[in-house]
């Protein structure tokens, strides 16, 4: 039986447009034309510079617009939410394999909520497959975790976690956290994390509350992936200027 968004925080879907995926796609390929391991030997800061060039490449030709077109009807649908409001950036996700570089690009386990104020408990977000994932490389959530409170988790602050980059760069940017908290051994996450099932031309849609990470990549080739969120429009409360989207509102009506 598969996933249930309201039921298990989590729900894979197919995508409605593998044309808006093939874009994408194509964009992706024209910033990283090289060979992988010429990417594997590069430091943090130029390989995130590269993926702030192609982030910023996918959102300047539109395609948060094409895909909150096509995915806002089934949003809806699933949420039960009706008035909805998007992230306004999509998010470039590159995860280099570890086999052939030193740097683990792979986010820990976390929730937004960690990074946000209240009203992001409201928020749900998409994820988009571009490259072929696969249990070497795809992101993982621990079941039920959505219904958690934030009170319930052992959660400390790690600024000298290896995932940590300076504020203002391009890794802010593009989502690593400058800040990291990390959610520790905590009783109620007594449960192995699952694999997220999601095959290119699909998408998950995830409670933000949800306790997922990106799995270190074990295959040959680097994980792309794009994101954004969805929060209903009369959840928010504040909507300040963000900086990965170049200080446009953090949520804009698509």
């Amino acid at each position: 039986m598969g996933l249930n968004l309201l039921k298990d925080g989590i729900q894979v879907i197919d995508f409605p447009s593998k044309n808006i995926i093939d874009k994408v796609k194509d964009i992706v390929s024209e910033h990283f034309s090289k060979d992988t391991k010429y990417y594997c030997q590069l430091s943090r800061n130029k390989f995130h510079n590269l993926v702030e060039d192609a982030q910023s490449d996918i959102n300047d030709k539109g395609m948060l617009k094409e895909i909150v077109t096509v995915i806002n009807p089934i949003a809806k649908k699933l949420s039960q939410y009706h008035d909805l409001s998007w992230v306004s950036v999509l998010k470039l996700r590159a995860i280099r394999p570890i086999n052939f570089s030193k740097n683990n690009d792979a986010v820990p386990f976390h929730r937004e909520t960690l990074y946000a104020t209240k009203q992001m408990a409201y928020q749900h977000n998409l994820w988009i497959p571009i490259s072929a994932v696969n249990n070497l490389s795809s992101i993982r959530f621990f079941p039920g975790s959505h219904t958690l409170l934030d009170q319930s988790l052992t959660i400390e602050r790690d600024d000298s976690h290896p995932i940590r980059v300076k504020q203002f760069s391009s890794g802010h940017r593009i989502g690593y956290p400058y800040s990291p908290k990390i959610i520790n051994d905590t009783p109620e996450l007594k449960v192995e994390p699952e694999l997220v099932p999601v095959k290119v031309n699909q998408a998950a849609i995830f409670s933000s509350m949800l306790v997922h990470g990106g799995g270190v990549n074990n295959s040959d080739k680097i994980r792309f992936s794009i994101d954004t969120g969805f929060i209903p429009s009369n959840k928010i409360t504040h909507n300040k200027n963000y900086f990965a989207s170049r200080n446009k509102s953090h949520y804009i009506k698509c």
